[in-house]
């Protein structure tokens, strides 16, 4: 018995049948108008295709892996997109790029707009936000909001941004770009009065280090909120951990804290110890000593002193205006081929205060509960990593404040079609049990393995020889099935001859929830 190990190729020939990505479209389709963020944008653009049709489209495309407007029209120029989805009518990079500033021109209404939508769909009741920034490299022409700054790559022409996500459900509600060379601490004060309006008071900012500075924290108090930031530690905390260890408290799986709260205010700091924060701060310091045992030549002698590069040790910029002229003096204090000094330059390495890490609360919170939220601010590095790589803007192509502004507006609305969807999956729920307490934790797939399996779920237009149509859905899985049994759901409730339609929203929203 012979068994096919290949395709066969005999009846490959030319056809006009066609296949599209009908899970991510459907998806940021259905998404954006349960917002309400499609309704918000048809008024916005008079002539030619729909804004909404135009930012649903691109979304999709963004999504896919996307990132050039030219790719994007092109792909949009297909006789099937442009017969279904368009009318007809051609979506050029020209209309891309007029929508892109008719969206910059928008941006605080469709902030808004987002924000309304949000909670028409959630109903959130608490708004307590998580607040971070990062940088996305500028390949093109530059403009104001565009400059050369520290990025991922060292010293590039950037964008910055700030973006702000509730912190349950964990889904990002504005972002705000920035000059490449402001810093953080200019950011955070233009961008948190942004967050106050839309926050209820006593509600909780989570913040990184970029906003441990006196006054922001007081604008943040000023407002009648609260927060929970990282501080860099000092000598005062060296000496207590030296002097009083027995202040430690155990409070969760291999951390331990010691408390100090200021009576009269009720500020409180936390610094904790984490043994998974120690051994990662070990195997780095490894790593480091690996390189830095690499910078003594192989030929070396054992107690002699090593045959070293200066360009090993110092950097030297090359600038045609500096004569410069470097000189080292090398010593050897310790050996690589020592194991006892093997170990002692990795303990250097890694530092006297490795392990340790000390959040500070506006409010005396149990170490307990500042740990939990501390650590669920990784979620928010998370969504900008996906933002970044995800809806993919790891590079801006643009050419002004206005595309600047239109194509981070896509990327947040991109982004939040995929946390809603994750939001509302049931799951697969786990029971845990850590320091004696039993908890149900529920796990659902990520927003990058949530793209993929929607963008394998195709539609295919298929013609016989007579032109008849037939469509074929193909690719379905677990993941983009449930998916699709939420967008059903949705578009009962979007039903246009619904009277019932927003109290179907909640019952369906509310429901999804329980689940």
């Amino acid at each position: 018995m012979v068994i096919q190990t290949r395709f066969g190729t005999g009846s490959v020939r030319p056809n006009g049948n066609k296949s599209v990505s009908y899970g991510l479209i459907r998806t940021c389709g259905t998404v954006l108008r349960m917002l309400g963020i499609s309704d918000l944008l048809k008024g916005m653009k008079s002539r030619g295709v729909s804004l909404d049709v135009i930012v649903e489209l691109v979304c999709a495309y963004q999504l896919q892996g996307g990132s050039s407007m030219n790719e994007c029209a092109d792909w949009l120029d297909d006789d099937v997109l442009r017969t279904k989805l368009c009318g007809g009518e051609t979506i050029s990079q020209r209309t891309i790029d007029r929508s892109l500033a008719v969206l910059s021109d928008h941006f605080e209404e469709i902030i808004d707009g987002i924000w309304a939508g949000i909670n028409r769909i959630f109903d959130i009741e608490c708004t307590d936000v998580v607040v971070d920034g990062s940088h996305i490299p500028v390949v093109g022409r530059m403009n104001s909001l565009s400059a050369y700054g520290y990025g991922g790559r060292g010293i590039q022409n950037q964008v910055q941004f700030m973006l702000g996500m509730l912190r349950c459900p964990t889904l990002p509600f504005d972002i705000m770009p920035y000059p490449g060379n402001m810093t953080d601490q200019e950011q955070y004060r233009n961008f948190l009065p942004r967050l106050f309006r839309r926050m209820s008071p006593g509600s909780m900012i989570v913040v990184d280090n970029g906003c441990a500075h006196k006054d922001l924290k007081k604008m943040i108090t000023d407002a009648g909120m609260e927060y929970l930031t990282r501080e860099r530690m000092n000598l005062s905390d060296d000496r207590r951990i030296d002097e009083h260890p027995e202040d430690f408290m155990y409070v969760g799986t291999d951390v331990c804290c010691i408390v100090n709260m200021f009576t009269a205010s009720g500020r409180t700091l936390y610094q904790f110890f984490s043994v998974d924060n120690y051994l990662r701060g070990m195997q780095i310091a490894v790593k480091q000593e690996a390189k830095c045992a690499k910078v003594i030549a192989e030929g070396s002698v054992v107690g002699e002193t090593p045959r070293v590069r200066t360009s090993d040790i110092v950097k030297k910029l090359n600038n045609p205006y500096l004569n410069v002229e470097i000189k080292t003096v090398v010593q050897m204090i310790m050996s690589p081929f020592d194991p006892s000094d093997k170990a002692e330059a990795i303990t250097e390495l890694m530092g006297g205060r490795c392990g340790y890490f000390k959040p500070e609360c506006s409010i005396p919170l149990p170490p307990e509960k500042a740990l939990d939220i501390y650590r669920a601010r990784i979620r928010i590095e998370h969504l900008i990593s996906s933002i970044k790589s995800v809806v993919n803007i790891e590079s801006l192509r643009v050419w002004s404040d206005g595309s600047t502004n239109g194509s981070l507006l896509l990327a947040l609305l991109a982004q939040l079609v995929v946390s809603v969807v994750i939001e509302l999956m049931e799951g697969i729920r786990e029971e845990i049990s850590e320091n004696g307490r039993r908890s149900v934790r529920v796990r659902k797939p990520s927003a990058i393995f949530a793209v993929k399996s929607l963008s394998h779920l195709t539609v295919s237009f298929l013609y016989d020889e007579k032109g008849a149509e037939s469509v074929v859905y193909s690719n379905f899985e677990p993941i983009n099935t449930e998916i699709m049994g939420i967008l059903d759901e949705m578009e009962v409730c979007l039903d246009p001859f619904s009277g019932e339609k927003w109290r179907k929203r909640a019952i369906f929203v509310e429901e999804r929830l329980k689940r």
